[in-house]
């Protein structure tokens, strides 16, 4: 085992403008704290809550995150289509089923000496209608072609159920550093590193407003499931959260060496962090 170790810092699903406000104010203070060398941030529900605009991807790429991975509201945002086929390092799941771009299924992206790679594979199971095939069926060879550049490579699996990611995490035990859910909004208490050294967390949580139904106003949302009457989804605002998970990599072998849980809240009414770290 090399001694060297990378920090690669996962954040979950932004979502809509507070998400973006969250994202820009905890990411330098984090990548100043843990000495981070690479993020990843997924991206698909940054404009209003569903899809992504080349102007929210460039605010997320400042923000200091280093490629942004989407999900099955990709194409939500007709935006996309003005710059998923550009160098920008933002991938689509190799799986989706309206994908007509050039858009990137993968990508490696080298910082310093040392090359990170990322895929962003689609689940099967409760989104039947979003997917071409099975997550399953061609991710050994992404896989595989990654690991001809590097032994590092991060997979965020945007899926609904729970059993189907801690699958395909089971399935790329010890062949890829990380699989890390996102989709559901809702971070899990599950994290670990697997036998044969890939990181693993169900959901990392949403970056968006936390007084809210997965990002949405709850009023909205009560209308809808209790009264059953039409209501126009919009947004949350108020106090945001921020979630995330820090995985240490052995940066030779790829293997992890452990993951770690970040939940930061904010209120930008307040203008003050309720987490003591950023007092």
């Amino acid at each position: 085992m090399s001694q060297k170790t990378v920090k690669i810092l996962c954040i979950g699903d932004i979502f809509a403008k507070s998400g973006m406000l969250s994202l820009e104010y905890f990411l330098p203070k984090l990548k100043e704290e843990y000495q981070l060398d690479f993020v990843v941030a997924n991206g698909e529900n940054v404009a209003g809550g569903v899809g992504i605009t080349k102007r929210y991807a460039k605010r997320i790429f400042n923000a200091g995150v280093d490629v942004i991975t989407l999900g099955n509201h990709a194409f939500s945002n007709i935006d996309i289509y003005k710059f998923i086929d550009s160098p920008l390092p933002v991938i689509l799941p190799f799986n989706i089923s309206n994908n007509k771009t050039k858009g990137k299924e993968s990508i490696v992206v080298k910082k310093g000496d040392i090359k990170y790679g990322v895929l962003n594979p689609l689940g099967n199971i409760f989104m039947e209608k979003m997917v071409t095939d099975s997550p399953f069926d061609r991710v050994l060879s992404f896989v595989d072609n990654l690991k001809k550049e590097t032994n590092i490579i991060i997979v965020d699996f945007h899926a609904e159920a729970t059993s189907e990611k801690k699958t395909m995490a089971y399935y790329l035990d010890g062949m890829v550093s990380a699989v890390v859910g996102t989709h559901t909004h809702v971070q899990t208490s599950d994290e670990q590193v697997l036998p044969n050294g890939t990181a693993f967390i169900t959901d990392i949580g949403m970056t968006g407003p936390y007084d809210s139904v997965i990002g949405l106003k709850k009023e909205c949302v009560l209308t809808w499931l209790v009264k059953k009457e039409f209501s126009q989804f919009r947004p949350s605002d108020g106090k945001t959260v921020f979630h995330a998970v820090l995985i240490e990599v052995d940066a030779e072998t790829g293997k992890s060496l452990n993951i770690e849980r970040i939940k930061l809240l904010f209120d930008f009414e307040e203008k003050e962090s309720t987490n003591s770290d950023f007092n």
